[in-house]
């Protein structure tokens, strides 16, 4: 008996040790005017997921500070959960850089820094992440239809 509750034990934290928590920042390539779109994972929608709107996006390019450093710089605008069909929006963000974080409870966190301008293109974001660390590179591209 004794035995197996190791093994139970070992099997789990080899499973909690599985997941690495990365952050990847990408640049979306044109400017758009509204942010909103879908995340995907192996071609499925990941509901649930957790996206927060911040100001001062510049900050990811300043590798002098920590992590924990550029945040406290920038303020969060908004946030939201993936529908369930992995769609986001926010409404009304007016002209200006931003960064988009996408994560579930933190994991595999994914920031894409947009520009909304008014004479963006239409594009709705679709955001290819992993939240259970599966894809090795995120990516951000234009949902087709």
């Amino acid at each position: 008996m004794r035995s197996l509750k190791i093994i139970a034990l070992c099997l789990l934290l080899a499973r909690a040790c599985v997941g690495v928590v990365t952050h990847e920042t990408i640049t979306y390539k044109s400017s758009i005017k509204k942010i909103s779109g879908r995340v995907v994972g192996f071609g499925n929608v990941n509901p649930g997921t957790d996206v927060q709107l911040f100001d001062k996006p510049e900050v990811w390019a300043d590798d002098s500070l920590t992590w924990n450093e550029k945040r406290k710089r920038q303020t969060e605008i908004a946030s939201t959960v993936t529908n369930s069909n992995g769609k986001f929006e926010f409404r009304g963000v007016p002209r200006g850089a931003y960064e988009i974080q996408f994560s579930k409870n933190g994991w595999n966190v994914l920031s894409v820094l947009v520009n909304v301008e008014p004479s963006g293109s239409s594009d709705q974001l679709c955001v290819q992440v992993s939240i259970d660390g599966m894809v090795a590179q995120p990516s951000v591209q234009a949902c087709h239809s």
